[in-house]
């Protein structure tokens, strides 16, 4: 730091920047040598299972709002649900249609670019507390999806089963319950 009225960096014994009229002027390096704000670590950059597997789950947990376009998908759904016989048309055909791929796009979309964008929206103390973090978000995400597949399973065998023992028992119309 040098100093205005005197252009010197050592103020001792100096009379003029004791008197505190001197300002002091800071010299800023070229702005080519300043690191891009926007630009993220390398041990951040990757694949981001969280976002992918949990899109909007992880998208309010991680801050980052733009991921919460990918609820929309759901909220559609989930209105339709509401509506019942009501959401029909040619506007909910074509939203219940594109359902599926945009909330897919928006998946792959958050597994492509989910790391960097947390690592913008977080204020992390270290690379390392970070992909703790997002290591957290990857196990809750394949959990959640086991359990589902789990689910699913359990419900083909027991549909399939109900189906073989009304069969088994004479009873060749389907009929569950």
């Amino acid at each position: 730091m040098t100093y205005e009225t005197c252009n010197k960096t050592d103020c001792t014994g100096c009379t003029v920047c004791l008197s505190g009229t001197a300002q002091a002027v800071q010299s800023y390096a070229p702005l080519t040598e300043f690191v891009d704000e926007t630009d993220v670590p390398a041990g951040v950059k990757g694949w981001c299972w969280g976002g992918f597997l949990l899109s909007w789950i992880w998208a309010i947990g991680s801050g980052t709002r733009i991921g919460l376009l990918s609820a929309i998908p759901w909220v559609v759904l989930g209105v339709s649900i509401l509506l019942g016989d009501n959401a029909h048309g040619p506007v909910w055909t074509a939203l219940l249609s594109a359902n599926p791929y945009v909330a897919l796009g928006m998946a792959i979309w958050l597994g492509i670019k989910g790391r960097e964008l947390a690592w913008k929206s977080g204020d992390w103390g270290s690379v390392e507390q970070f992909n703790r973090v997002q290591r957290s978000w990857t196990k809750c995400g394949v959990v959640i999806y086991l359990l589902l597949v789990a689910a699913v399973l359990i419900a083909c065998v027991w549909f399939v089963s109900a189906i073989v023992s009304g069969f088994m028992n004479g009873n060749h119309s389907f009929r569950i319950g």
